[in-house]
């Protein structure tokens, strides 16, 4: 199967001193780095100009979301924190209670929006929520 995808190749420099290429394949559906590759100038070098097996570090992304697509919305939310907590398991519990209506279907919140004053609006948060499907 053949997926839409683009290319990027950087120049990494760390504070530490330690400079690599790093090569990055981005798939289009689901906005998700599928593949990243580090490695070295002379080996990148090499590459470039027709020497094949050249050494690098590879990760993939095993997260079973390469290939779908990936959607998003916003809802309102209604929650009240009357203890303004910023953590702990009662938080928790308030914000699972809030949120699991919402929650169904693959629907992911980012929770963090019930915390952020800007996302306040009344009685409501405006959360948003995001899955991931397969492509049609």
């Amino acid at each position: 199967m053949k997926l839409k995808a683009t290319l990027t190749v950087s120049h990494v420099q760390c504070s530490h001193g330690e400079n690599y290429i790093s090569i990055s394949i981005r798939d289009e559906s689901s906005h998700c780095n599928a593949v990243e590759v580090e490695m070295d100038f002379a080996s990148f070098a090499k590459a470039l100009t027709g020497h094949g097996y050249q050494p690098c570090m590879m990760d993939f992304n095993n997260s079973g979301v390469v290939g779908k697509v990936h959607e998003y919305k916003t809802e309102n939310v209604t929650f009240k924190n009357p203890y303004f907590l910023r953590e702990g398991p009662r938080l928790k519990a308030m914000m699972d209670k809030a949120l699991k209506s919402f929650e169904v279907d693959g629907w992911e919140a980012n929770r963090d929006d019930l915390l952020n004053s800007h996302r306040h609006k009344g009685d409501f948060f405006s959360v948003t929520f995001h899955r991931y499907v397969d492509a049609k």
